[in-house]
């Protein structure tokens, strides 16, 4: 491939190994892939960011001042977001110019397949459905609870864990549209905790080509074991840790490894990635010095 791509994650200090993993995940399974690594953070400390090299060169990049100023305002106005602030920085995504494709990953992530054939689709906006969808619902637009399957007015949501963002919204008048969302009278009738993923499907959802689950599996609901029904673990290309539970995080995760097996492969999964990541980064420095 000849395109310019990126792939970009969400970082603090408490994440940091977390994106280092997905990161070197997506790399380690993605071989083709010779594309920018764009970590978006508002502070990391240079040790976060030498961890965070270890997946390979990275650009650090802090979210733009309007994005803070409108994230301000929402936290003033809805102090119950505040400790989830840094979530809504995965909009400077759409901020990414000067390429074809951008791939967004939640950094609670890890990819144990291959993406380049999702790279190669044409639509302009790519995920994977979320909860409600893959249990036959839609979200309402404005409580984004879900409803009915039925109801005309209803969004088919996604997961905004992954996102393949095509160059047609990236900059221009799509960033400004996901500002304007961030008003906090856009949040009056809100029934869920969402955070970012209600602003972007709000936005984006009515565009959206959704794909196979096995390309962003969220293991933190109980719904994994039910996609999973007639295929092989092995063919999910990226599991997500959505819920509490992160690898890098010790509380209850072996606790909820023995009661899921699924939880448990992808926990495998997890931390070969990471003993890997560990290996080619001392493999380079040795090559380095050796230099």
């Amino acid at each position: 491939m000849s395109d310019k791509f990126a792939i970009v994650t969400v970082s603090s200090d408490d994440f940091a190994l977390g994106s280092a993993v997905a990161l070197a995940s997506f790399r380690q399974s993605n071989r083709w892939f010779s594309g920018d690594t764009v970590v978006i953070a508002t502070d990391l400390s240079d040790d976060r960011r030498t961890l965070i090299g270890a997946a390979g060169p990275t650009q650090f990049r802090a979210p733009c001042d309007e994005l803070m100023r409108r994230i301000d305002a929402l936290c003033e106005a809805r102090p119950d977001l505040h400790t989830r602030r840094l979530r809504f920085c995965s909009l400077e995504s759409f901020a990414l110019t000067g390429y074809d494709k951008v791939l967004f990953l939640d950094s609670d992530t890890v990819v144990s397949g291959d993406f380049e054939e999702l790279f190669r689709r044409p639509e302009p906006f790519i995920a994977a459905p979320d909860k409600a969808t893959l249990t036959g619902q839609r979200r309402d637009r404005t409580s984004f609870a879900p409803i009915a399957a039925g109801d005309p007015d209803g969004l088919a949501s996604f997961n905004a864990g992954m996102m393949l963002i095509g160059r047609e919204l990236l900059g221009g008048t799509i960033v400004d549209d996901l500002l304007d969302l961030l008003d906090p009278a856009a949040w009056v009738g809100l029934e869920t905790d969402h955070t970012d993923q209600f602003v972007l499907n709000r936005q984006l959802a009515r565009q959206a080509t959704l794909v196979d689950p096995f390309y962003n599996l969220p293991i933190g609901h109980r719904i994994a074991a039910q996609q999973l029904q007639g295929r092989s673990v092995e063919e999910v290309c990226m599991f997500h840790f959505s819920g509490p539970r992160k690898p890098w995080k010790p509380d209850r995760i072996v606790e909820r490894a023995i009661e899921d097996p699924v939880f448990a492969f992808a926990l495998a999964k997890w931390h070969r990635a990471f003993e890997r990541m560990v290996a080619e980064a001392h493999l380079a420095r040795l090559a380095t010095s050796a230099g």
